[in-house]
């Protein structure tokens, strides 16, 4: 148990920091690579189970595709980072919680 906790402990850090990295660029990006960067970051997500930032990350580029996140970029980057950081017991009950928040910074 300790190995998975460790395993998971460090696919959530290497996820943290990818993400950091791509909110840094992301006013330079055009949508469509920010886009497929998040999607890049979602399927890391699910690979190491962590479906509530699969969630976010799918309501991410969803909003990307729509362009209705140009002037929210940190919302959904900070919701994303929650997400990853989310307690393994409850996934949906984090992704709820992370989208609700961006939706309440958005007014």
């Amino acid at each position: 148990m300790h190995h998975d906790m460790t395993t998971v402990t460090g696919a959530r850090t290497a996820l943290r920091g990818r993400l950091a990295a791509l909110a840094g660029l992301a006013e330079t990006l055009p949508p469509p690579v920010l886009a497929d960067q998040i999607e890049d970051l979602r399927r890391a997500a699910v690979a190491d189970g962590l479906m509530a930032a699969d969630r976010v990350a799918r309501a991410f580029t969803s909003a990307l595709a729509e362009s209705r996140c140009r002037n929210s970029f940190a919302h959904w980057f900070a919701a994303l980072s929650d997400a990853i950081g989310g307690e393994a017991a409850d996934q949906d009950m984090v992704a709820d919680a992370c989208l609700a928040a961006v939706m309440t910074r958005l007014g």
